[in-house]
């Protein structure tokens, strides 16, 4: 049968709609939490990598203050004296820093000079206007830019000896226009490489030299993977740490700047798909440059671990969710089930108790009316007998054979026809109480004189004194009867009969009647209750519903079970005295 229709109505479908339901909207709410949990400490991190960008912007600001020394007042001339000494040492970085390039500059090229459009390249890399490579006479072998009269003019003036450097350059000359130059002689005597620079170059390569070093102060914080500033060409003026642009690692010194390989983003941060990554970015805003941009690279490690961790937990817990409803509408399932098969038996059984009660009684009266004519023939018989006896012996011998015979299937009669009175004949008010151990052990002691000698065992478990069941005696007796007999009848060879009686819960009592027969099919066992229905060759079907019909009479209950090839069981479940209000048993 389709559990729908098994369910009456389909509430477990409903109920598993409504599951299914609660457990996506728990799922649901639980992932958000879960993305949630991974912004807010996202939020965190994020929060963490601009402290850093401010820490750096600002000591950043506060040294390139240092390196770039302001006009103090006459009243304190000390400052003079710090002003010159803090410009002579940012004077000693930057030139040290030009040095450095043109002699990285000179390695590179020992054997070769470099193509003028390779050397523009250079420049830009090293923040400088112009790098030119100038022969042991003057005159110009490869430059990275084209120079005016002036400027030519101006290169021409100087001399280099062996290993001699050449330095004309100011910090924060008023005017921005002016040209300065960095060279050194060229290993050999090859010649001369002169760096050409303007005073935002100067600007830029003091702000790198402070980027640089403020970085390697504040970018050694746990969590943080590197720390980059970018021009607005794109190009790493300064970092540290592996970075997720270039492949190098920036050191303490870096000799070449990258440029991006990724376009800079336009938020505030972004998650790189390749490593667990966030970056943070902030405008940095020291001396004249507007375009700079610092980038914090933190590591994210934790927080993917966290949320996935989170996740696969909320798949858990879903899971857990889902199993352990899935076994508490199992079982749900299987007591409604058993509670709606029950009703339908009940229902059947009721059905089927209004239908006997019908048919008894319709019995009940046919049999009354059968009951007149058949007396009424049985003393015609009584008088042919005395009356119309032949004469002779033989003669006679044949007619009192066949009157024996007519008078006998007419009390045969009669007693099918108190069959079908005697339930109807019960009445409540004729029940009285009896000890149910009392009344049954006669009863079984009936039944043991005929099982007995087929080889079938009687077991009697006597029950507790304090059982009382009103009852109609005579009649509730042939009731145990009856189903004692087809216990009996149902076994073929030896084997063995169980009666028991015990309390059954709610103030009631039960009588169990088990065999070891032969048993019944189910198709069989949905009929057995009704009237003329039977498997014996000689039986009328009249035993168990009978039976049955004086039970009801009771307020009791009979219920069968049996399986084929194990045996039956009879339960016969009566009210207690105390349900009828009855107080003194009989003995």
């Amino acid at each position: 049968m389709p559990w729908k229709t098994k369910l009456q109505g389909g509430n477990l479908p409903a109920v598993l709609i409504l599951f299914l339901l609660l457990t996506l909207l728990f799922f649901i709410t639980a992932v958000m939490d879960v993305y949630r949990t991974k912004n807010l400490l996202l939020n965190m991190a994020e929060s963490g990598g601009k402290a850093v960008l401010e820490s750096l912007e600002a000591v950043a600001r506060e040294r390139y203050d240092d390196l770039s020394p302001k006009t103090r007042s006459l009243v304190d001339p000390l400052g003079d004296f710090t002003d010159i000494e803090t410009k002579f040492r940012a004077k000693e970085k930057v030139i040290e820093r030009l040095i450095d390039s043109a002699k990285e500059l000179d390695r590179s090229f020992k054997a070769d000079l470099p193509l003028n459009d390779v050397l523009k390249q250079l420049a830009n890399t090293f923040f400088v206007t112009g790098i030119f490579f100038l022969d042991p006479g003057g005159s110009i072998l490869s430059g990275s830019r084209s120079l005016s009269d002036v400027e030519k003019e101006e290169l021409n003036k100087v001399t280099l000896e062996q290993n001699d450097v050449h330095i004309e350059l100011e910090l924060n000359d008023p005017d921005a226009s002016k040209t300065h130059w960095v060279g050194i002689q060229r290993e050999k005597g090859a010649g001369v490489i002169f760096l050409m620079l303007n005073q935002r170059d100067l600007d830029l390569l003091m702000l790198r030299l402070v980027y640089q070093e403020v970085i390697q102060e504040v970018g050694r914080q746990k969590g943080l993977r590197y720390l980059l500033v970018t021009d607005g060409n794109g190009r790493v003026v300064a970092g540290s740490g592996k970075n997720s642009f270039t492949d190098a690692a920036q050191t303490e010194q870096p000799e070449t700047f990258p440029t991006l390989t990724e376009p800079a983003f336009s938020g505030p941060r972004c998650l790189r798909r390749d490593q667990p990554i966030m970056e943070v970015c902030l405008p940095m805003t020291t001396g004249r440059a507007s375009d700079f941009k610092g980038i914090a690279g933190i590591d994210i490690t934790q927080v993917r671990e966290t949320a996935q961790r989170n996740m696969i937990h909320v798949f858990v817990f879903t899971g857990i969710i889902i199993c352990s409803a899935g076994i508490v509408l199992l079982f749900v399932y299987r007591i409604q089930r058993r509670h709606n098969d029950r009703v339908q038996d009940l229902n059947r059984q009721l059905a089927q108790a209004q239908r006997l009660s019908s048919l008894g009684k319709l019995a009940a009266g046919v049999a009354h009316e059968i009951r007149n004519p058949l007396n009424a023939v049985s003393m015609a018989v009584q008088r042919i007998f005395r009356e119309f006896s032949p004469d002779t012996d033989k003669d006679k011998k044949e007619f009192s054979r066949l009157v024996s015979i007519v008078r006998d299937e007419i009390d045969r009669l009669n007693r099918i026809i108190e069959t079908f009175i005697e339930p109807a004949r019960i009445k409540p008010g004729k029940f009285k109480p009896f000890f149910l151990g009392d009344f049954l052990a006669p009863v079984v002691s009936l039944a043991r004189e005929t099982a007995t000698p087929r080889g079938i065992k009687i077991i009697f478990n006597a029950p507790e004194s304090c059982l009382i069941v009103a009852m109609d005696e005579p009649r509730f007796r042939q009731a145990v009867w009856n189903l004692l007999k087809n216990a009996m009848e149902s076994i073929s060879e030896k084997g063995e009969i169980s009666v028991a009686a015990s309390g059954a819960g709610s103030g009631h009592a039960q009588i169990l009647i088990s065999d070891t027969g032969t048993g019944i099919d189910n198709d069989t066992l949905k009929r057995v209750l009704e009237f003329e229905y039977t498997t014996k060759d000689k039986g009328l079907g009249l035993g168990l519903p009978i039976a049955y019909e004086i039970i009801l009479a009771h307020g009791g209950q009979l219920k069968i079970t049996s399986a084929k090839g194990v045996g039956t069981t009879a339960r016969i479940i009566l009210p207690l005295q105390s349900k009828i209000g009855m107080k003194e048993p009989m003995a």
